[in-house]
């Protein structure tokens, strides 16, 4: 059985996702399609607009057409959810290889993917002098995705440079990267781009009727929700809709969200937040001085946005003091040894919802043995029966980020805990 696999959010899912869905079976020909899908808490360092089982459920029967609806969704884990696009796409690919799919489909914004697989080839072969160049770069007190950029036009020119300008562009050479390591260890995945129809995240084409995810989160947190209307599904409008207005809903989540860091960066010292996931150099004192100063959570990031740090860095940071991230926790679970070096990290794959397809395909894989990772439906029984210390400790961050989201959004902790709620399995 023959399956494609699709990084994504959906936060929310809308008319452009489902025609990546269509078009990843159309191009790929595969029987059914396996959705790897960010938890509560997304890469942009933002808990997401709809709970994980919501989203999920939803991308199994949204679309009009038969071809756009997914199969089967399994959670990346939230250490590579909310994680740096390298970070994101490792435990992605890593995740669908190890439940078996042959292809996997990504969103672009050019049609010149030869272009980002040349980028993808280079970055690899060059590895170690990639590497050294971007730490010279990042020496000007520039972030990381700038660093990057700037070597990839050393060597490859401008042309190419402009190509990592597109977000979904950076993600789609990291997916790439991957895919070439693993059929290094002679496990073969083909990657199949799609270009999106509108060229980037910010944007919209109401003509078309598809907006990026970006453009579409702004509008309902300006509750501008009629225009939202026409760039999604009715069904994931009405999930939008329980429990009131979502723009509302959202920028209360926002104020708590904000409340919750006050407190805990409140309480501890510059030196404890060093033990936090991705701060030093003197970051720690300047969260400690805005935290004080800022109005809001966006002001708070505004405050701390640099050239080294972009918004979207910030905003991950934010959440790992959140969570109680530290760097330690997080390099063991990600896979980087004390020396920096990528490691393969130990995964499992946690079902959140699955149809027909999905059903047959689990089958498909226990039978033929395809699955190299745990595949979850189970928490509570995985925790009780796993032996694996690291397994645990990365499924127990993503029942801690259930539980700190469903604060953050006012819900009932034990209905929405994630050893309550079970995945949606259509029958």
């Amino acid at each position: 059985m023959k399956a494609v696999g699709i990084i994504a959010e959906y936060n929310p899912l809308h008319s452009g996702h489902l025609y990546h869905i269509a078009k990843a079976k159309e191009l790929s020909g595969a029987d059914c399609t396996v959705i790897c899908m960010s938890g509560n808490f997304v890469q942009r360092g933002e808990p997401a607009i709809m709970d994980k089982w919501a989203r999920a459920r939803v991308v199994l029967d949204s679309g009009s057409d038969e071809r756009s609806n997914a199969d089967l969704v399994i959670e990346l884990p939230t250490i590579f959810a909310c994680n740096r696009a390298e970070h994101f796409a490792r435990g992605a690919i890593r995740t669908l290889a190890g439940i078996g799919v042959s292809h996997i489909s990504f969103g672009c914004e050019t049609h010149n993917p030869e272009g980002l697989q040349q980028i993808a080839e280079t970055s690899i072969r060059e590895k170690d002098r990639v590497q050294e160049l971007i730490a010279e770069h990042m020496k000007e007190g520039i972030s990381r995705a700038k660093a990057n950029q700037r070597v990839i036009e050393e060597l490859l020119g401008k042309e190419a440079s402009e190509l990592l300008e597109g977000p979904n562009n950076i993600l789609s050479v990291e997916y790439l990267k991957n895919i070439i390591q693993l059929r290094e260890k002679g496990i073969n995945i083909e990657a199949v781009p799609v270009q999106r129809y509108v060229s980037g995240i910010n944007e919209s084409n109401s003509l078309l009727g598809f907006a990026g995810s970006t453009e579409i989160r702004k509008l309902i947190r300006n509750r501008n929700f009629d225009e939202v209307a026409r760039y999604m599904p009715e069904k994931v409008r009405r999930a939008l809709s329980e429990g009131g207005a979502p723009g509302d809903r959202i920028l209360k989540a926002y104020k708590t969200t904000f409340e919750l860091l006050r407190y805990d960066i409140t309480r501890k010292s510059a030196a404890e937040l060093t033990d936090m996931y991705c701060i030093g150099e003197g970051l720690e004192n300047k969260i400690k001085k805005e935290n004080v100063m800022a109005s809001s959570l966006d002001d708070f990031v505004e405050r701390l946005t640099s050239k080294r740090y972009s918004s979207a860095s910030i905003r991950r940071i934010l959440m790992y003091i959140l969570l109680g991230l530290t760097g330690k926790s997080a390099d063991l679970l990600s896979g980087v040894s004390k020396d920096g070096h990528m490691l393969e990290p130990k995964l499992f794959a946690r079902v959140l919802a699955a149809g027909e397809g999905g059903r047959e395909y689990m089958k498909a894989i226990k039978k033929e043995k395809k699955a190299t990772i745990p595949v979850i439906t189970n928490i509570n029984k995985f925790l009780d029966e796993n032996q694996d210390s690291q397994l645990e400790l990365m499924a127990q961050l993503d029942i801690l980020a259930t539980d700190i989201y469903n604060i953050i959004f006012g819900r009932d902790m034990y209905e929405y805990s994630d050893k309550v709620v079970t995945p949606y399995i259509e029958v």
